[in-house]
């Protein structure tokens, strides 16, 4: 864990990536080198999310058909009506635990944190590996979550919700970078033609 990062994580609950990628990675606690929770993707579609050997949801990605999750003991649902976003808008999106509404929002350095609404409080955060050259050397550090430890009753959730949420704002992220590619690409052709 970055040590920049490590006092701001004083107290809460780590969960440490294996892979910074929210569709094929595995999950450990910080101090703890069991594997906690596995994320898995089959061609590109179907993702399953376990908790030990616990089931805890999977996730279909379709072409021409909304997204489903599929929780056990539960039908299929449009992933949208599971994980809520504004009409307008791809955040905050919000879900129901325990008869209780969770909001992921995006800060302005595009980071996720999860917070409750009802306590103004937040409850939990995701932040993204990042490299850093120390001493001449490349460094690399892990993603993690980080939960309040009085939030640990809904963790499965907050991490099946945190993969979602952040692979969202990836592709929020890569579908901005190719409109802005495709829109340069567009002036210098223009450009060209005079």
């Amino acid at each position: 864990m970055d040590p920049s990062i490590a006092a701001a994580a004083s107290g809460y609950i780590i969960l440490i990536f294996d892979i910074d990628d929210m569709k094929s990675t595995v999950l450990r606690l910080r101090d703890d080198p069991r594997p906690r929770y596995f994320v898995h993707t089959a061609n590109n579609t179907q993702t399953t999310v376990h908790g030990g050997d616990q089931l805890l949801a999977v996730i279909e990605r379709k072409t021409f058909r909304p997204d489903q999750i599929t929780f056990p003991g539960a039908s299929p649902m449009n992933l949208s009506d599971w994980l809520k976003a504004p009409m307008w808008s791809s955040f905050p999106l919000s879900f129901e635990e325990g008869g209780k509404r969770f909001e992921w929002k995006e800060n302005f350095v595009g980071q996720l944190s999860l917070h409750d609404p009802s306590h103004s409080q937040m409850v939990a955060w995701f932040s993204k590996s990042r490299q850093r050259v120390e001493n001449g050397k490349r460094v690399i550090y892990d993603a993690f979550i980080a939960i309040k430890p009085e939030y640990d009753h809904v963790r499965d959730t907050t991490v099946v919700s945190c993969l979602l949420a952040e692979h969202k704002l990836r592709m929020k992220g890569k579908n901005s970078a190719l409109s802005e590619g495709a829109a340069t690409m567009g002036v210098m052709a223009y450009s060209g033609l005079q």
